[in-house]
């Protein structure tokens, strides 16, 4: 099973895939947290990942790729990939190669506001990648992870300076998936405002029959 999630900056693809794992309904795959892995490993495309970073440039598509390819091995659950058409038509590439295909585009949406809301108070844990919110889901104890005791931190692409900037990228690259999509496979729009999304989309991976293991 294959599912993409789309949406703004602060949409919440994040949390929707971290609980969908957790409920073990497919492996969430981050290309956030893919880009952290290799840094942090001192890789040879960690370290012009870093390189990039510092220097205010975004992957190639074919780094992301790569790294993208790498994990696609049973369910899951792309989070943050693709991020453009060119990165779409990559994906379908490598999916038909192996006998794969999407099965299920989710789009997250929410009014600016609640998008700005959720990015500036949002922090993350340096080590397990848990998404927490200082206004909405605080963590038990401040600063520190729930799930494994790390450090939580607020990252410097989540800052409010930052945040016009992000859904603009976001609306001129991002946002045209979503006519591609609509006509090459099934899609679900959640306002990720509701209190029930999570089983919301549940509910509706099983009227498809889309289940663990297909």
């Amino acid at each position: 099973m294959i599912l993409v999630l789309l949406g703004a900056p602060g949409s919440g693809k994040g949390t929707l895939a971290q609980a969908l794992q957790t409920q073990k309904v497919a492996r969430q795959i981050s290309t956030g947290d893919l880009f952290r892995r290799e840094i942090a490993a001192g890789t040879p495309l960690g370290k012009k990942i870093k390189e990039d970073l510092d220097a205010g440039k975004l992957m190639s598509d074919e780094e992301t790729l790569a790294l993208v390819a790498k994990e696609i091995n049973d369910d899951v659950i792309l989070d943050g990939y693709p991020r453009n058409l060119k990165q779409a038509g990559d994906l379908e590439d490598l999916l038909a190669k192996r006998n794969k295909k999407i099965d299920l585009v989710i789009n997250l949406f929410a009014d600016e506001p609640t998008i700005v809301d959720r990015i500036i108070n949002r922090v993350i844990c340096s080590k397990c990648h848990a998404i927490f919110n200082t206004k909405y889901s605080p963590p038990r104890k401040t600063g520190t992870c729930d799930v494994c005791g790390g450090e939580l931190v607020h990252r410097k692409e989540d800052e409010a300076t930052t945040i016009a900037r992000r859904i603009a990228i976001y609306e001129e690259k991002t946002k045209p998936l979503l006519k591609h999509y609509k006509q090459l496979c099934p899609m679900l729009e959640v306002d990720s405002r509701r209190e029930n999304a999570i089983e919301y989309v549940k509910l509706h991976l099983a009227k498809l029959n889309l289940k663990s293991g297909q």
